[in-house]
């Protein structure tokens, strides 16, 4: 499993202090699977860009103001959309100006 057993609650615990104005660290929240990274490197080299490595750290700051201050998200919406982007099943979307993931059956 790519998310880490702990990993909602670190993700849901640096989104509350973000809301509270608190400082926040970086936490490791999962891996992807070697497809996946694979896939990405493929793509980060192509554009010139180095590797990654597959473990996934988390800090928030970004996602808490656009998802949940600008779209209206909650924070477990948030952690549901990491989750399902997350997943072993996911897949790396190309074309897009980010990398991106998308479970393939919501």
């Amino acid at each position: 499993m790519p998310l880490y057993v702990n990993a909602r609650d670190v993700i849901r615990t640096n989104l509350g202090r973000i809301r509270n104005k608190n400082k926040v660290h970086i936490v490791p929240i999962g891996t992807l699977t070697a497809v996946q990274l694979t896939t990405i490197n493929a793509n980060r080299l192509k554009q010139g860009l180095c590797p990654i490595v597959e473990e996934v750290v988390f800090v928030g700051g970004h996602i808490y103001k656009s998802r949940i201050i600008g779209d209206g998200y909650t924070i477990e919406d948030v952690i549901d959309q990491i989750s399902s982007a997350m997943d072993c099943t996911a897949i790396v979307l190309d074309g897009t100006r980010m990398t991106t993931m998308e479970k393939p059956k919501p």
